[in-house]
């Protein structure tokens, strides 16, 4: 599966079950698939990004990752 069609897939499957996500990746064009598809997303590194975060915060509740 490629990362634009997981992006489809699980973007419509979290909408649907009134699910938040946060979408984050090094890939500018990745990142502006997200938004143009009216989702949130930021150009960063994952880890680096998770890191800021304290433990046990909602944010880091559940996590995907993709090469």
């Amino acid at each position: 599966m490629s990362r634009s069609h997981f992006v489809r897939t699980i973007s419509d499957l979290f909408r649907g079950a009134g699910i938040g996500a946060h979408g984050v990746d090094t890939n500018q064009s990745m990142v502006q698939e997200c938004h143009d598809r009216g989702l949130t997303a930021d150009c960063d590194d994952a880890v680096a990004y998770l890191q800021r975060f304290p433990d046990a915060s909602p944010a880091t509740g559940a996590t995907a990752g993709l090469e």
